[in-house]
């Protein structure tokens, strides 16, 4: 532990899988890493989430495909609307939707109102 103007830094459990760029999203209070570069600029389809009640991370449902890294082309939104957590994917056009314990590919923009 380590504190610095006022905030306090612990170290917690380590990630499962090292990413750069990956999406994420807070969830029923767990915290959702999607997607990203791994390793050497390989594109990842692998979901990990944090409980920061239990420290530990769990490996998450993977994507039915590999997503561009979030940060790199800006393209990739991890967005909850109507109780459900959408992967928005602005270069295709398209988003994953996070249903029923598995990832669907529906090609569509979710719409509000």
């Amino acid at each position: 532990t380590s504190e610095e103007n006022g905030f306090s830094w612990t170290v917690k459990a380590d990630l499962l899988t090292s990413r750069w760029y990956a999406a994420s999203h807070v969830r029923d209070g767990k915290l959702w890493l999607i997607g990203g570069g791994l390793g050497e600029h390989i594109l990842g389809n692998s979901v990990n989430i944090y409980d920061p009640e239990s420290d530990t991370w769990a490996t998450g449902p993977p994507l039915p495909r590999h997503v561009w890294p979030l940060a790199a082309v800006g393209s990739i939104r991890a967005v909850a609307h109507d109780g459900q957590l959408h992967l928005l994917d602005q270069r295709a056009g398209s988003f994953t939707l996070y249903k029923n314990g598995a990832w669907v590919e529906t090609g569509g923009f979710p719409t509000c109102g």
